[in-house]
């Protein structure tokens, strides 16, 4: 039940010259509390993972919760120690497998973690680039009025390459064998935008985050009216990709509404 009773694991320990401790286990009342105390007891600092252990019962737990911390040891949680040790996300070697661990078990958290990932671009893009991208989700929104077929680019990193790799060639091919035109340029995009943009120097996380989340409900309800369009004219190919668009911003919007409610 006391690891720290373990000569040889009280010597690993030790060999290690470190006076720093992490533990996290089962029974909180016994197999933690007990090599806890012991390494108070021997001058080392401790940090116990309040929910990544487990006791018999719940008042038993925190009850070998409040113990420990009378005796000097240091509650936190386990997203508390994964972030202290990734401390910025722009840590590359390590963020990958981090931001796994957050979106598997981090609640809305790892929700807003996910659409991070998924729809707001790098640092290193530019300005401009990003208003492009915005300007090509206003082309889709306006191609309903206009009976014209455009793609939804800002999808995020990875969706942004799938769409504009295979789906802006074939929704573009689609409005050609319906003897309709495309946008040929930005100019024409600028005409054509509903959406506004955002040119602010400074805009707070929680505006962000609703502004995003309008903009998707809204690009949502011109999807929307354009698959009523295509259904209204049998066009069954179109539909199907167009759903998929539809599928996208809905979960768009259900990741910001998580992260904003959270």
């Amino acid at each position: 039940m006391n690891v720290w009773e373990d000569e040889a694991a009280r010597g690993a320990v030790e060999a290690t010259k470190r006076k720093r401790l992490i533990v996290a286990g089962f029974l909180t009342e016994a197999c933690v509390t007990f090599p806890v105390l012991c390494a108070l007891k021997g001058g080392f600092e401790v940090f116990v993972v309040a929910d990544a252990c487990g006791g018999l019962t719940l008042p038993g737990h925190e009850l070998a919760l409040r113990r420990m911390e009378a005796a000097g040891a240091c509650l936190t949680s386990w997203i508390q120690v994964l972030l202290e040790f990734q401390r910025d996300w722009t840590r590359h070697e390590t963020y990958e497998a981090a931001r796994a661990i957050v979106e598997a078990n981090g609640g809305g958290y790892g929700m807003g973690l996910a659409y991070a990932r998924d729809m707001i671009h790098p640092a290193s893009q530019t300005s401009i680039e990003v208003r492009g991208r915005k300007a090509n989700m206003n082309a889709a929104q306006e191609a309903v009025s206009h009976k014209q077929l455009s793609v939804p680019s800002d999808l995020g990193q990875d969706a942004s390459v799938e769409i504009a790799g295979e789906l802006k060639a074939l929704i573009a091919e689609r409005a050609r064998k319906l003897g309709g035109a495309t946008f040929r340029s930005i100019h024409a995009i600028v005409q054509h935008q509903r959406l506004k943009d955002n040119n602010g120097d400074q805009v707070d996380a929680h505006r962000m985050l609703l502004e995003l989340r309008a903009d998707n409900l809204q690009l949502t309800g011109y999807l929307r009216a354009a698959h009523s369009l295509c259904d209204r004219h049998n066009d069954v190919a179109t539909a199907g990709l167009l759903e998929n668009w539809i599928d996208q911003t809905e979960r768009r919007t259900w990741f910001l509404s998580e992260t904003i409610n959270g």
